[in-house]
């Protein structure tokens, strides 16, 4: 299954491919980039909420404490 942020990309690319894409009549094209500019509201919205994540666990523990894990086995 995909990451969120996968998706996002995945979404985004979608959003891209449609926009290159648009019929030639003006009233369908401008239904379609209505249909885009729908689209791109909330795709930038879960984009922003994505990037707030962070990427790493920076959790740190003392390395004179073995119990906590990730430190120093002496």
């Amino acid at each position: 299954m995909a990451t969120s942020a996968e998706q996002l990309i995945l979404r985004g690319l979608n959003l891209i491919i449609r926009a290159s894409f648009s019929p030639n009549d003006p009233v369908a094209q401008a239904k379609h980039f209505a249909g885009i500019t729908a689209d791109i509201g909330p795709w930038l919205n879960d984009y922003a909420a994505e990037i707030e994540k962070p990427a790493v666990d920076f959790t740190l523990t003392r390395a004179d404490e073995p119990d906590q894990g990730g430190g120093f086995q002496q």
